[in-house]
């Protein structure tokens, strides 16, 4: 335990104010493009796909729970770019949906120039 928290404290020592400090405009890498990801690593696109009034261009992030997808508005009422989070198959479980709704929860809570805003659940 004492090395676990340790290794936290070190952490949190290096990460300064990252937080506070806006992005640097020469980080021209996205850290979830995944353009060198093999077909076996990809599910099927989503590209093209519309869901309410915004349609996917491309997946951007992939984690244990889901997949993040860059959208936009596709309905025409105004210009707007947003991200889709989607809960992968098989991850539906009544203790996943339940973690799923608290992270939105949480999210809905924050607001920080640096921190993704939630506008729809």
């Amino acid at each position: 335990m004492r090395r676990e928290v340790e290794t936290l404290i070190a952490a949190y020592n290096q990460a300064g104010n990252f937080i506070n400090e806006p992005r640097p405009a020469n980080l021209a890498t996205n850290p979830y493009d995944n353009s060198d990801a093999t077909p076996d690593d990809l599910l099927p696109s989503l590209s093209g796909t519309r869901i309410d009034a915004y349609r996917i261009e491309r997946e951007i992030g992939r984690g244990g729970m889901g997949a993040v997808y860059l959208a936009v508005r596709a309905d025409n009422t105004f210009q707007k770019r947003v991200v889709i989070k989607i809960v992968k198959r098989g991850m539906d479980t009544d203790f996943i949906l339940r973690r799923f709704r608290r992270e939105r929860q949480i999210l809905a809570t924050l607001s920080h120039p640096n921190i993704a805003a939630l506008l729809d659940g």
